[in-house]
């Protein structure tokens, strides 16, 4: 007889949820965008660095270097488009909670390990 732990399968389960709610949420408010500004400053920063254009000297960065190379990055793997970028940055803030939840897992709350004197 196969052991399954319920409330593990549970937990799995409620972490999966909120990790598909979470990026279906960022790619909706991405189609709706009320904010062109944002998304097209960054668009058009990766947009040349991805044709091989300088930082600082043929490109004014706002957002700072490492968020246009990771810009510059979803766009060479999801295609030219805006949405890349939305795209990519859906993926990490998905992810993002799968690690919170792991590192949360592995931290110990019992009387042992608390921060109460001794």
């Amino acid at each position: 007889m196969i052991f399954i732990n319920k409330k593990k399968t549970f937990t799995y389960f409620f972490l999966l949820s909120i990790v598909i709610l979470s990026f279906s949420k960022s790619i909706y408010f991405a189609i709706h965008n009320t904010d062109p500004l944002h998304s097209n400053l960054a668009f058009f920063d990766s947009y040349k660095k991805l044709h091989g254009e300088s930082f600082y000297k043929d490109i004014l960065i706002i957002y700072g270097p490492l968020a246009t190379l990771f810009n510059t990055l979803c766009l060479s793997l999801f295609g030219k488009f805006v949405l890349s970028l939305s795209l990519g940055t859906a993926i990490i803030y998905s992810s993002s909670f799968i690690i919170y939840y792991f590192i949360l897992a592995n931290l110990s709350f019992s009387k042992k390990n608390s921060f109460r004197r001794r």
